[in-house]
């Protein structure tokens, strides 16, 4: 993806004026695509002198650049997860650029990295035949956002600093046209499938689990308050042996064999084994805790185990809190896999 050689070469540049091409990456985190298509991106440029452009980015007018003549412009949906977007402009001269603010008009959207060229009018030359000659030069940028969060439940704005600065080669439009390959090819259908269902499941079972004690928690206090005191460890009861269903039932998945293709995913897998490690004691100590609440009704003077059609229920909708959760993890997830990012 690339600004056609065409339009590099017919640029009208004088010595006042830049134009600039911006790459934007979306970062692969699961839910980074841009929420408000609606919305659009505000950037500004800042150079070591304090001037400074101001470029409205809207989503909706953003269309695909096209990779050969043959090929016709369609509109598509910009600034979804892992997806690169360009963005090309003319505007007034710029010294070296010191930093880059960007942010959102509403929504959400975390960015990976932004990429940006600026070419310049070279000096004008005279040709050993006595004709004036001119050419193109510029710089090229790379900022480094590492995943930042931007508009709800983010930064409102964010400034970045150039991480690298690199010369482009005099009059050379192939690339002074094109950004790095390496860095501007977009990320592989299966590689963003096969990371983000596995960021996504540990997402689910954590949410599972989170959930569960929740409700647990609630109903447990409830009952104590406004019930009979039996009602209430009837309902832990019950609510302790739905925590181990979850975690019999996550036990049981995760011991499923998956091939594994790549060394990503021998990571992911063993991150996930770590996760699932935590499981062995959690289910001890679950069975420890059901064996006590059980036996509390000897602690509490009862000389035989007769259970009330009351307690019964409380233990029964004690154990249903599980399918409550998994509702609840279903619609809403927590994301815990999502990272802290710093920009210095």
């Amino acid at each position: 993806m690339h600004a056609s050689e065409e339009i590099i070469s017919s640029l009208e540049l004088d010595q006042f004026s830049s134009f600039y091409m911006v790459e934007l990456r979306t970062s692969r985190d699961f839910g980074s695509c841009l929420r408000d298509l609606n919305a659009a991106i505000l950037l500004c440029l800042i150079d070591e002198n304090g001037k400074s452009i101001l470029q409205r980015i809207s989503a909706v007018s953003l269309e695909r650049p096209r990779k050969d003549k043959d090929t016709i412009i369609s509109e598509y949906i910009p600034f979804q997860r892992g997806s690169v977007d360009f963005v090309t402009f003319q505007g007034p001269k710029l010294d070296k650029i010191a930093a880059l603010w960007i942010g959102l008009e509403s929504g959400s959207w975390r960015m990976d990295t932004v990429g940006l060229k600026v070419v310049n009018a070279g000096a004008i030359t005279t040709s050993l035949a006595g004709e004036k000659e001119s050419y193109f030069a510029g710089l090229q940028y790379k900022f480094e956002a590492n995943s930042l969060p931007l508009g709800d439940g983010g930064l409102p704005v964010a400034e970045l600093r150039p991480i690298l600065v690199t010369q482009m080669a005099k009059d050379n439009i192939s690339a002074l046209s094109s950004f790095n390959s390496s860095a501007a090819t977009p990320y592989s259908d299966t590689e963003l499938s096969k990371e983000g269902s596995m960021k996504e499941y540990a997402d689910l079972k954590f949410s599972l689990l989170l959930y569960d004690i929740i409700i647990i928690i609630i109903g447990v206090t409830i009952l104590a308050v406004s019930s009979i005191e039996v009602n209430a460890y009837s309902f832990l009861a019950g609510g302790i042996g739905g925590f181990l269903y979850l975690l019999l039932l996550q036990r049981s998945v995760d011991g499923l064999s998956v091939p594994l293709s790549s060394e990503e995913d021998v990571k992911l897998e063993n991150s996930l084994q770590s996760y699932g490690g935590l499981k062995k004691p959690a289910m001890s100590l679950g069975f420890v805790i059901a064996t006590i609440v059980v036996s509390s009704k000897y602690w509490m003077g009862a000389t035989n185990m007769v259970f009330s059609p009351a307690e019964i229920f409380a233990g029964v909708a004690g154990f249903l809190t599980c399918k409550i959760a998994v509702v609840l993890a279903a619609f809403k997830p927590i994301q815990m896999t999502a990272k802290e990012n710093k920009i210095e």
